[in-house]
């Protein structure tokens, strides 16, 4: 189970480093959207799948 596993390096990162990763794959998504889709996770679980679901039967 994943609760019971100790933060891998990634996760031990601060909040600096993951606003850096974050930014930069928004650029990459933004300089090339027909290879990239950026899904608000906010929503619900259900929602989401939805619109990964829709937008893969597209590709296919």
């Amino acid at each position: 189970d994943a609760a019971d596993k100790p933060f891998d390096r990634l996760e031990a990162e601060k909040d600096d480093f993951h606003a850096r990763v974050r930014d930069a794959y928004l650029a990459l998504a933004a300089a090339e959207p027909h290879r990239f889709l950026v899904i608000d996770a906010a929503g619900a679980p259900d929602d989401i799948a939805a619109t990964v679901r829709a937008r893969v039967a597209a590709l296919l």
